[in-house]
């Protein structure tokens, strides 16, 4: 009993200094600051699903290194379950895939989907009531994405872009791709991270 108590008092102090002082602060570490922080353009965008959702997408829209060199192919990238754009800009400049991405000469664009930290408006429901928060990963795939994408093609005036989905990402983009197949040819390819 004493070994399990002791790797857990070490697990924890592991994820105390992984994380950065204030990372439980919702209002102080953001998938804004964060970019800002490592010296990165970045901008929010809001889209509203036909079904009233009002969804923040999250934008990096030229390298820090070489700035805004003319149109890049743009890349969308989609979280996992419990998870949001955050996810893509945690782990730094050397590591983290949206930055990468920018680097490499992408438009790297970031959705989050209804009810994650930057999604909780609606044109006519309270995230305080159930009704809110009666949907499931299948409306994720029917109205999410097709109003993120179809605003991130809209607004970077080009007719493809490259999908990157982690978990309900990839989950997400099989359902857009079965029940909406206007967006078979808008997609120039698709990479699916821990598909469920």
């Amino acid at each position: 009993m004493l070994v399990v108590q002791l790797a857990a008092v070490l697990f924890s102090l592991g994820l105390a200094n992984a994380l950065p002082a204030d990372a439980g602060r919702a209002s102080s570490v953001t998938t804004v600051s964060i970019a800002k922080g490592h010296g990165y353009e970045i901008e929010e965008h809001q889209v509203q699903t036909s079904d009233g959702y009002i969804l923040t997408m999250h934008r990096i829209p030229y390298s820090k290194n070489t700035g805004n060199d003319g149109p890049r192919p743009v890349v969308f990238l989609m979280h996992g379950l419990l998870c949001s754009s955050s996810d893509w800009v945690l782990a730094g400049p050397h590591s983290g895939l949206a930055y990468l991405l920018s680097e490499a000469g992408y438009d790297v664009w970031m959705g989050n989907a209804r009810g994650n930290t930057y999604s909780k408006k609606h044109a006519s429901k309270s995230p305080l009531l159930q009704p809110f928060w009666n949907f499931e990963w299948h409306d994720i795939g029917i109205y999410d994405l097709p109003a993120m994408m179809d605003y991130v093609l809209y607004w970077t005036n080009v007719d493809q872009l490259t999908y990157v989905g982690h978990s309900q990402g990839t989950t997400s983009f099989f359902v857009l791709n079965s029940m909406i197949p206007r967006f078979k040819s808008r997609i120039r390819s698709a990479h699916l991270l821990a598909p469920v």
